[in-house]
């Protein structure tokens, strides 16, 4: 079986928030809420860390996939 990283960012919302909704007060606070989880250094370290391995692409060897294991569920 092959090894798939997976990643997941799930900023924490004020409150919960249906698929469907499309109130502009309850998406501006979602706004509000992911910008504060992204701007943590915590999260912002984690999107930097996904960033160069996506730049990287799938081509290169498979060592640099090792020194780039990602626990980025959070």
């Amino acid at each position: 079986m092959r090894e798939v990283s997976f990643l997941r960012f799930s900023p924490l919302l004020a409150e919960n928030v249906p698929l469907d909704c499309v109130d502009e007060r309850v998406l501006e606070k979602m706004r509000q809420d992911t910008k504060s989880y992204i701007k943590t250094p915590e999260h912002f370290n984690r999107i930097k860390r996904v960033a160069s391995v996506l730049k990287a692409g799938p081509y290169v060897k498979p060592d640099f996939w090792e020194d780039k294991k990602l626990m980025l569920v959070g």
